[in-house]
């Protein structure tokens, strides 16, 4: 453990770092992933820092290319250009490096084929990969789900979050809608602005998140 208050070092998702995240210092034998995307801050790796990682891929910034030789990199761990994964996408519109960051899911298909994985049911039983994408889930866990929470502010007006919730750009990128149905069965309306979908009949209702 690393206390926050710590001047030289950091812990960031479990991997130790230089305070300026500069260096990567170790990455822990006890991550379960089977691949990392290193951040762009860092520009230098201690030797043998992944030395007890259990890793087939790496995501690498263009700064560290050719620099990987004493980082102690699992036999056969695919070393992948940042660069050469940029603005590349599927045809649902999912990122290339969105899938180098949840390794079961390249893992299920032949040599990284991302728009075969996109296709694939999550995890959680319930969406594709690449609907995961767009609502901000991890296709890797059992229990991911999209939902809205409505709370009426004190002049009666709905106000909505989203979970899980998204950095703003990319909410930006995606149109959130409340769909209320008066009965089961039935047809599927628009209720976002409403300001009491209740007081409209409408008893049944479900969020959903698109790419515009």
């Amino acid at each position: 453990m690393v206390d926050d208050a710590n001047p030289a070092y950091c812990i960031v998702d479990g991997i130790l770092f230089t305070k300026d995240m500069r260096t990567l210092v170790r990455y822990p034998a006890e991550k379960a992933s089977s691949q990392y995307s290193i951040p762009d801050t860092v520009t230098n790796i201690a030797s043998s820092a992944f030395s007890r990682s259990g890793l087939s891929r790496i995501v690498i910034p263009d700064a560290l290319s050719g620099k990987t030789s004493n980082w102690g990199l699992p036999s056969g761990c695919k070393v992948i250009l940042r660069s050469d994964l940029a603005g590349k996408t599927t045809s649902d519109g999912v990122p290339y490096e969105w899938f180098y960051r949840y390794g079961s899911v390249l893992d299920a298909t032949e040599n990284d084929d991302c728009e075969a994985a996109s296709q694939l049911p999550a995890a959680n039983g319930v969406n594709k990969v690449w609907e995961c994408y767009v609502a901000g889930l991890d296709p890797t866990d059992e229990e991911a789900r999209f939902e809205a929470t409505i709370t009426m502010d004190s002049n009666g007006k709905p106000h909505i979050e989203w979970n899980p919730p998204l950095p703003a750009a990319e909410a930006a990128k995606r149109e959130y809608r409340i769909l209320g149905a008066k009965s089961l069965g039935g047809a599927w309306d628009d209720v976002t602005d409403m300001a009491d979908p209740d007081a409209e009949g409408y008893r049944f209702f479900k969020a959903k998140v698109e790419m515009p």
